[in-house]
């Protein structure tokens, strides 16, 4: 298909979507930055969850639309000034990426049911680069058509059926530590789920070490996914053998900057792999608050607890309850 110069009836809502979409490059790429120094302009439980079910690391997927966006602003700015020559190439670059943005936000509303503002934001900036663009050539036909693509892929996600029925606390299990001296075969097991960044997390965490934590099997897992955070976890890990008291531990490495001679590895990760596992496991349960416990007291019986005042009401009673068989 060919554009010539004459068939552009208006220039001003070509000249009003190179200026939206610089504003999108930027603020991706702003985002971008952020990311890099383990941190996001959207702050909200939803944009973690979003990000732990990608397949590949978040920030690639951030930056890769940032540059789309750059070089689609560059598109836009030569079909302005040479609209024989580039007018079609928006609309071919626009084409593709709306329909595969309209999976992903129908995957979060439809599957997940948790909302990503940053992948909002991106949605409707798509979506109105694209209606500029078909106004600006009056390609009206053309825009049904594309929206009618973009709808069809945003409502694929709402008749497929989400099974992660496979997640399960073990394979989310960064560090364990069985009781001391137990007084019977079985003691219970109790999986704790935090964040470097939560402060009730260490409120808790505190709290255990000053109990009789060694009175009781632990395990932790994390829904940590910065990599300032992901190195402390891999340093806590291999401190964690060596030490009596993995809950002081934990305050003294997420105290502590990030080791200098720990680098991007394998093990990490491991980490990151394992911290998006427990997120989907949350999400699973439907649970979108930590610290969360999860109290293995037999085969079949599991308690699950949320924050850290219940938390430590709970471990309280059970502290006592072992205490007492050791006396």
């Amino acid at each position: 298909m060919r554009f010539h110069p004459s068939i552009i009836f208006y220039k001003a809502p070509l000249k009003a979507a190179i200026v939206l979409s610089l504003l999108g490059a930027s603020f991706l790429a702003i985002e971008s930055y952020y990311n890099l120094q383990g941190t996001s302009l959207c702050k909200t439980v939803a944009c973690e969850v979003v990000g732990s079910y990608l397949t590949i690391k978040e920030e690639a997927l951030i930056a890769g639309g940032s540059v789309f966006l750059w070089i689609l602003t560059l598109i836009l700015f030569f079909s302005l000034r040479y609209p024989e020559r580039f007018a079609i190439l928006p609309l071919i670059l626009l084409s593709p990426a709306l329909i595969f943005d309209g999976s992903l936000i129908g995957f979060q509303i439809f599957s997940i049911e948790k909302y990503c503002i940053i992948c909002i934001c991106t949605a409707v900036i798509l979506l109105v680069l694209m209606l500029l663009c078909c106004l600006a050539y009056r390609r009206v036909g053309l825009l049904i058509c594309i929206l009618l693509a973009w709808t069809g892929a945003f409502t694929a996600n709402a008749i497929m059926e989400r099974n992660i029925s496979g997640v399960t606390p073990d394979s989310m299990i960064l560090v364990g530590k069985n009781a001391i001296n137990s007084p019977e075969n079985h003691v219970p097991t109790v999986t704790i789920i935090f964040s470097m960044d939560c402060p009730h997390c260490m409120e808790l965490i505190s709290f255990i070490g000053q109990s009789n934590h060694n009175l009781l099997n632990w395990r932790f897992a994390s829904v940590d996914q910065n990599q300032d955070a992901i190195l402390k976890i891999q340093s806590f890990g291999q401190r964690a053998p060596s030490s009596d008291n993995l809950f002081s531990l934990l305050q003294d490495v997420k105290n502590a900057s990030p080791p200098h001679n720990f680098k991007k590895d394998k093990a990490s990760d491991v980490i990151l792999k394992k911290n998006k596992t427990t997120h989907s496991y949350l999400t699973q349960l439907n649970i979108f608050k930590i610290p969360v416990l999860i109290i293995q007291r037999s085969d079949n019986e599991q308690i699950i607890l949320t924050g850290s005042d219940s938390a430590k009401s709970y471990l309280n009673d059970l502290f006592d309850k072992y205490a007492k068989h050791t006396n």
